[in-house]
């Protein structure tokens, strides 16, 4: 599996653009990008969906959980689909919020910020999809299918 920061590399050589071009393309400053780049940081899901659009794949892809790049069209978050999806998968998987904080190690108090229409950090965002079996794409609202 790949590091974000050689794919979003790999990604900008493969459509000719530097750091700086990606910024202005994207309105994510130059300076945090350059920081993703370098893996000094992570982005936020809000940052990696803008570039997910922009190259036109999936967050799955662009994160480094799958090589299959899939061209997708661009799509925003939609914030209040992630909410009723987590708690659909909830729901299906028959598990409360408590025990999946207790399982995947993140605090109780997501869910009211959740609840407000705040999205995850990228790592809780992971955890989540990886252990409800679906894709960051769909959490998020960009895909609707699981």
């Amino acid at each position: 599996m790949q590091k974000f920061s050689q794919i979003l590399k790999d990604l900008c050589i493969d459509k000719g653009i530097k750091i700086f071009n990606l910024a202005e393309l994207t309105g994510i400053d130059d300076g945090t990008l350059s920081k993703y780049a370098n893996d000094i940081s992570v982005p936020t899901v809000k940052n990696l969906v803008k570039l997910a659009n922009y190259f036109e794949c999936s967050l799955d892809y662009i994160i480094g959980l799958t090589d299959k790049y899939i061209k997708m069209p661009a799509k925003s978050e939609d914030k209040s689909l992630f909410y009723s999806r987590y708690e659909s998968l909830l729901k299906e998987y028959n598990i409360t919020h408590y025990k999946l904080t207790k399982i995947l190690g993140f605090s109780i108090s997501n869910l009211q910020n959740w609840k407000k229409g705040t999205l995850p950090y990228i790592e809780t965002l992971i955890k989540l999809a990886q252990y409800l079996c679906v894709s960051l794409d769909y959490l998020v609202g960009r895909f609707d299918t699981k």
